[in-house]
């Protein structure tokens, strides 16, 4: 497969395991959660900008988390809130069939999120069929099942120097398995209109043969790109 060809297929993946009312419901719940976020600190507990500098992005993790929570059950989505050992962090993860997704903040004009164990642990679900190693994050962090596509739904946050108050934009990315890069990233609102594209919401294949297929390409893809880097 090619770069088009992933694409196409991880498009067909996202349209046949989560319904069009999940990604409405994410988009429009979480950038009016991520208002909400900014007003509680500010208008409500009235901090002032040194203590909102690290109040603000804890605030918008948690409620973003507790939106995720919410939205997920009612529509079949089940819900993985799994925990950070060696910090007691909990964070969350939905899973629908093969595909789970996770949940990071990305700041404008950053290409990466932080690095992070448990953001470290969803793109380590698109390693190497053949193995990983996960006693690179063992004990820290509880595993997930490595048999499956690992997404992550991002919050692109604005630069400092603007207003805090509006999420840029809610996009959804496979990264690399290294979070090096991206094999696939894509606006929430387009995944939304793909839902209207017959081409995309065809039926299925045998799930288990696209994945294998899938992850090998995606393998493929990062070992060239060690190539280059080396």
């Amino acid at each position: 497969m090619d770069r088009k060809q992933i694409h196409a297929e991880i498009d067909r993946l996202l349209v046949s395991h989560f319904s069009r009312d999940f990604w409405l419901q994410m988009s429009d719940e979480m950038h009016a959660a991520y208002g909400l976020a900014h007003d509680v600190c500010v208008r409500q507990l009235k901090l002032h900008p040194p203590e909102l500098v690290r109040a603000l992005p804890q605030n918008r993790h948690y409620k973003l988390n507790s939106i995720v929570k919410d939205i997920a059950p009612s529509l079949g989505v089940e819900v993985l809130d799994l925990k950070a050992r060696n910090k007691g962090e909990n964070y969350v993860v939905v899973r629908s069939g093969t595909l789970q997704v996770g949940r990071i903040g990305v700041n404008q004009g950053a290409r990466l999120p932080r690095t992070a164990k448990h953001r470290a642990l969803i793109s380590a679900l698109n390693a190497r069929l053949e193995g990983y190693t996960h006693d690179l994050f063992s004990p820290n962090v509880e595993m997930l099942p490595s048999n499956t596509l690992g997404l992550l739904l991002l919050n692109i946050n604005p630069k400092k120097n603007l207003p805090q108050d509006r999420m840029l934009d809610l996009q959804v990315g496979v990264p690399f398995s290294d979070l090096s890069g991206w094999h696939y990233k894509k606006s929430c609102a387009a995944v939304l209109a793909m839902y209207a594209d017959s081409s995309v919401s065809k039926p299925a294949p045998a799930e288990d043969g696209a994945i294998v297929t899938l992850k090998k390409s995606l393998y493929r893809i990062e070992e060239e790109s060690e190539k280059r880097d080396s």
